[in-house]
């Protein structure tokens, strides 16, 4: 087909006649469209606008913002379906909702302001309005606050003012309050404020700020009656700011009147606290005595007593608290009473029943049968009465019953040994005659052991008491605030060596005849810097034991000791220093044969993390000497040589000045010791030795010269000589082979 230019033109005159009905037929739905349009880009300027809102508007605006956006969304599905009248009704909808949220400082600062003057109209109406009266006013501010929670903030704010307005009209003010009064009035709150304890720091009080203030408020935790008087004080000071002279005068009495109650308030919490604190102490005292983990029914009274009254003190019912701390000291002292009560049956128990076992039936029946039939029938009697409820009685009687049967038991024992009690009285007083304290104190024992109720027994311990000059334990003073204890070891005679390596046999009977003091602990770093000035020690403190120290320099160290006019200190020797740590043991060690013994007693190897540890921490033996195994070896007199198998009395081993080490010095000193080098010996073992080497036993041999983080010393004290000193005689019956039961050294 050909076209032609007419063509052309009819098309452009068709397309000119259908433009030219649309703009007349189209006209409206144009203009309507246009107009939606424009709501959107209002609403979306809007928007923005309100995202930028500070959080202390944007809160409380959130229902209305909600809302706006709601209308937004709305307005949107309208516009795409094409129904533009709607859709622009809805735009504007949303834009009024955002502009009233934009305008949310002005809104909330009008909300803010009439709570305040609810706050105050409620203040100024408490002693006025009836209670009837004040529910109203309180619902009315309730409804409003439930709107400005639903966003109708203006409607919440016209309510608030009308509930206002209702309470102030109950007040009646004097208006010609002047200036003068006012603060008078203030003065004398703030006089009464000033006997309130721990009030919450800050001024919240500033004007319409009354929602941060009552959050600031509960923030504090305060008591109600403080909180009370805050909020007057708060209302009479913007009152005040306004000029509202009348309104600033009775709203600072209501705050005055407030504090003196909160100050009474807080006199009578302390009063409860302390009664609070009282039952505690009585808790903690019961629950000591109590020797099980079994609690009386009197016990847990009291503890439910004080439970509630710590709740009651909570919710500060001070009265009921008060009421029942009360009575929870009083369960508690009864519950430590019926404790008390059973454990001195207990005890008593435990007296009657010692009694029966250290009582020797056949003796009894023998010589006493007659006091031994009386005892039982006391305690039977004790025994019903504590099945009938008298505990009180049961105790008395159970130890009526233990001491009766003890001196019954001592009555027949004496008679038992009638022919053996003489000679040994003569014994004894022979030897408080010659002067032997030691040899009569050991008669003494043997005989209150064999005749208890021997009548001369009293005289004869108050003579010995005057011959036992010396005391069991000394203390001396070096300076500065630096003692030195000292433990006196009784003569006596063991076992020293062993068996368990060559150079600590052969196993031989030493003999120590007189009495010597030991140090109770290692010499330490202070009593070594009070003495000498100076501390080497690697391991510094002042209570670990002294090292890095000479055998030299240990005899240097006892001579400025002697010159302090102390009295006379050395170095133990090998002998004694094995008698003290043995303590009358015969085993490996003073507390046994096995290795895990060891630990409770010493610092070495397996529990010394590789350092010194202070003196005085582990066990001590069985005559009070702490550390004789580890923590650091320890110098002896001696030169270091070979045993003998005969018998010795204080052996001092190859005595003599010190010689250049390999030097050999080959001597015989009584035909006791061999030399075999020119060492000293060191005793105990250390930190860093395991248990085989600190054995009672053990020995080990270094240079005078040597010094070692672990070698350190232990003083030796030998009284003067004096009558008190005696000698080295025995009881009858001892053993010369091992040491007597009763010759272990007594340290206080």
């Amino acid at each position: 087909m050909r076209t032609t230019p007419k063509f052309f033109l009819c098309l452009l005159l068709a397309a000119a006649a259908a433009m030219s009905g649309l703009c007349v037929h189209g006209a409206p739905e144009l203009a309507t469209l246009q107009q939606a349009v424009r709501a959107k880009a209002e609403v979306t300027r809007l928007a923005r606008e309100a995202e930028l809102l500070p959080p202390d508007i944007a809160a409380p605006m959130r229902r209305l913002l909600d809302r706006a956006e709601a209308e937004r969304v709305a307005a949107n599905a309208f516009l795409t379906r094409d129904h533009y009248e709607a859709s622009t009704a809805a735009f504007r909808s949303a834009a009024a909702l955002y502009g009233k949220a934009l305008d949310g400082r002005r809104i909330l600062d009008g909300l803010a302001a009439a709570r305040d003057r609810v706050e105050r109209a409620r203040l100024l109406a408490d002693d006025l309005a009836t209670p009837e009266q004040m529910r109203e006013a309180r619902q009315q501010v309730l409804n409003a606050e439930d709107l400005a929670y639903e966003g109708h903030v203006e409607l919440a704010t016209a309510d608030l003012c009308k509930a206002a307005a209702a309470l102030e009209a109950l007040v009646v003010v004097d208006e010609a309050t002047t200036l003068d009064v006012a603060v008078a009035a203030r003065t004398a709150m703030l006089s009464a404020r000033a006997q309130v304890r721990d009030l919450p720091e800050g001024n919240p009080g500033q004007p319409h700020a009354s929602i941060d203030f009552r959050t600031w408020l509960c923030r504090c935790a305060l008591p109600e009656r403080l909180c009370h008087a805050l909020r007057a004080e708060a209302a009479a000071t913007r009152a005040l700011e306004e000029r509202a002279y009348g309104h600033a005068r009775i709203l600072f009495s209501e705050a005055r009147k407030h504090y003196v109650g909160a100050a009474e308030v807080q006199i009578r919490r302390d009063a409860a606290a302390a009664l609070g604190r009282t039952a505690r102490d009585a808790m903690a005292l019961a629950d000591r005595a109590f020797a099980t983990d079994v609690r009386t029914a009197a016990f847990e009274r009291g503890r439910q007593a004080l439970a509630d009254a710590d709740s009651a003190l909570a919710q500060e019912s001070l009265r009921k608290a008060s009421r029942l701390y009360s009575l929870a000291v009083e369960y508690f002292a009864a519950a430590q009473s019926e404790a008390a009560l059973a454990d001195g049956y207990a005890r008593a128990l435990r007296a009657w029943t010692a009694a029966q076992a250290a009582a020797r039936p056949d003796i009894l029946e023998a010589h006493a049968p007659e006091a031994a039939a009386e005892a039982r029938q006391m305690a039977a009697s004790a025994e019903a009465s504590a099945e009938a409820g008298d505990t009180m009685g049961a105790i008395d009687g159970l130890q009526a019953a233990a001491a009766a049967l003890q001196a019954a038991s001592a009555q027949a024992l004496t008679a038992a040994n009638a022919d053996r009690t003489a000679p040994l009285v003569a014994a004894t007083e022979e030897a408080i005659d010659r002067g032997s304290a030691f040899a009569a104190e050991d008669l003494l024992k043997t005989l209150e052991a064999i005749a208890p109720a021997e009548p001369r027994l009293e005289r004869l311990r108050a003579r010995v008491r005057v011959i036992s000059g010396l005391k069991r334990t000394l203390e001396l003073d070096l300076g500065n605030g630096v003692r030195l204890d000292l433990v006196l070891l009784r003569p006596g005679r063991f076992l020293m060596g062993s068996t368990n390596a060559e150079d600590e046999g052969p196993v031989h009977e030493v003999v120590i005849s007189q009495p010597f003091y030991l140090g109770r602990y290692e010499v330490t770093q202070a009593q070594w810097q009070v003495v000498m000035g100076s501390n080497p020690s690697w391991f510094k403190g002042d209570r670990r034991p002294v090292e890095q120290v000479s055998w030299r320099e240990c005899l240097e160290f006892i001579r400025r000791l002697n010159r302090m006019g102390l009295g006379t200190f050395r170095l133990p020797t090998e002998a004694e220093w094995e008698y003290a740590c043995r303590a009358g043991s015969a085993a490996m060690y003073s507390v046994g044969d096995r290795h895990e013994d060891l630990v409770e007693c010493a610092w070495y190897h397996a529990n010394s993390g590789n350092c010194t540890h202070e003196v005085g921490q582990r066990r001590p033996n069985a005559w009070g000497l702490h550390d004789m195994h580890g923590n650091v070896w320890e110098w002896c007199h001696d030169r270091y040589g070979t045993y003998t198998s005969g018998p010795a009395v204080d052996p001092r081993g190859v005595d003599g000045d010190a010689r250049p080490l390999g030097q050999a010095l080959w001597a015989d000193v009584a035909g006791r010791y061999t030399a075999v080098q020119d060492l000293r010996v060191g005793r105990g073992g250390s930190w860093c030795d395991d248990a085989t080497s600190c054995t009672s036993a053990h020995r080990d041999e270094n240079p005078a010269s040597t010094r070692s983080p672990s070698l350190g010393l232990r003083l030796a004290y030998t009284p003067p000589p004096s009558g008190a000193a005696g000698h080295a005689e025995r009881a009858p019956g001892t053993h010369p082979g091992k040491p007597a039961a009763d010759e272990t050294p007594e340290a206080q």
